[in-house]
């Protein structure tokens, strides 16, 4: 298989469905924002000892948000992955010290990628909500795991132990 058509780019791309989009079209834009977001999850992954495990889960996660999008029926994503993030963002929030500014990174690679990609997943839920208000229908549920997975992001920043982290 190879990963060029070989037919040109003429700025369109086809979703799952044979339907072509133009590449700049607001749902192809969403597509690549959570794109980049899986992307740079793995940098947190490479930097992170204590989080890969549910880091890589995100990262087959969100590659579902982008196969619902590109779909466009059906819901992949459901109430079980928004409860899934709500346990892990509850079960961090409570064991992690957060100071009482903002934390913008630069303490380490770590902390400053975790940061990168909150801000990322904040940019992913605005493409998404875009969609929603340009009169799509977006499963809710990708609204909510996406608001709750920057969250978790911010959160992370702040693990300093293994034992700090949810089990799968």
């Amino acid at each position: 298989m190879s990963i060029t058509t070989k037919r040109g780019d003429e700025g369109n791309t086809t979703l799952c469905k044979g339907c072509k989009q133009p590449k700049c079209a607001a749902k192809i834009s969403a597509i690549g924002d959570i794109d980049e977001l899986i992307s740079l999850v793995g940098l947190c992954i490479v930097y992170d000892g204590y989080t890969y495990t549910y880091l890589e889960e995100i990262q087959s996660e969100l590659s579902t948000v982008c196969a619902e999008l590109a779909r466009a029926n059906g819901v992949l994503i459901t109430k079980n992955h928004v409860n899934k993030i709500d346990h892990y963002v509850d079960h961090v929030n409570a064991v992690v010290t957060i100071p009482n500014k903002w934390f913008y990174g630069g303490a380490d690679k770590r902390a400053s990628y975790l940061n990168f990609a909150r801000a990322v997943a904040r940019r992913c839920e605005r493409s998404v909500v875009k969609l929603k208000e340009d009169g799509f229908d977006v499963n809710p549920n990708i609204l909510v795991y996406l608001n709750r997975l920057s969250d978790l992001l911010y959160l992370l920043i702040f693990v300093k132990e293994e034992k700090q982290c949810p089990k799968l």
